[in-house]
């Protein structure tokens, strides 16, 4: 739920030509009852792709682009906080492929796996939707 709530609300934001910047798990709210969806929020450091960073959180990060807004940069972002949800101590990695090797040499679920490393290695949103829909 949380993992396609916030694809779905970058892919939003991406097709109006913004970029989000700061993805991470405080930035993400869950509501309480059924159908359950989580929302993002705290929208100070969003700005238009291809613009320069007003703010981000270096630890989602890891090593993509810091200076340009990107879709690029939210993908790496979404991928780094559910790679947080999911167990990974996210403070021990600063490259992307690094986090990506943890990942996928962990005993944890194939399909999370998968999300998390499709968000992470060579993103794209139709990459992403296809390893969230294996995931429903």
């Amino acid at each position: 739920v949380i993992a396609r709530s916030c694809f779905d609300a970058l892919c939003h934001l991406h097709s109006k030509r913004f970029c989000f910047a700061d993805l991470k798990p405080s930035n993400v709210m869950l509501q309480n009852a059924e159908p359950s969806y989580a929302t993002l929020v705290d929208y100070g450091a969003t700005v238009r792709i291809g613009s320069p960073l007003i703010e981000f959180t270096r630890s989602y990060c890891l090593d993509a682009d810091t200076i340009t807004a990107t879709e690029h940069l939210d993908w790496i972002c979404l991928g780094t906080t559910l790679a947080q949800i999911g167990g990974f101590d996210i403070l021990n990695f600063e490259r992307a492929a690094d986090l990506v090797n943890q990942v996928c040499s962990s005993t944890k679920d194939d399909n999370l796996k998968r999300l998390i490393v499709s968000c992470l290695q060579s993103p794209s949103s139709s990459k992403i939707e296809s390893a969230l829909n294996q995931l429903e």
